[in-house]
């Protein structure tokens, strides 16, 4: 059994669609080891909250329109070295999940996995769990 944390996983949410981003919000301030800190659904503008709310992890829409999760994870690396970056997907292809890691992200999850898993896979990134990158 781990020990408990001390202090919750700052989590941010980056999505265009704002119903998700909501679901999302709700599913996760559910576990109490977590707290959404902030969401966009613009990722310029999640940048500049980003900068000022400093969150543990970054849960990233990879398509957007405007400036996509792909190229906003650069720019969060700038801001945040130390932030997680979890890619949020429907693609399924392998081309997409590989561009999000070689371009820094911590890992991928699938918009049509279990939403329950989604917790996990944002506590392995935390971790730096290497041996699970694609959730």
């Amino acid at each position: 059994m781990e020990p408990r944390r001390e202090t919750k996983i700052k989590v941010y949410l980056v999505d265009d669609q704002a119903m998700f981003r909501a679901a999302l919000r709700s599913l996760l301030n559910q576990r109490s080891e977590l707290e959404v800190v902030g969401s966009n659904g613009d990722a310029r503008r999640a940048l500049e909250e980003i900068q000022t709310l400093r969150p543990d992890v970054v849960v990233l829409d990879i398509s957007m329109p405007g400036l996509s999760g792909l190229d906003t994870i650069p720019l969060i690396r700038k801001l945040l070295p130390r932030a997680k970056i979890v890619m949020l997907t429907h693609h399924e292809g392998d081309t997409f999940v590989a561009q999000a890691l070689q371009a820094g992200a911590d890992g991928c999850f699938s918009k049509d996995s279990d939403p329950a898993e989604l917790a996990l896979a944002i506590e392995a990134a935390y971790r730096g769990d290497p041996a699970r990158r694609r959730w």
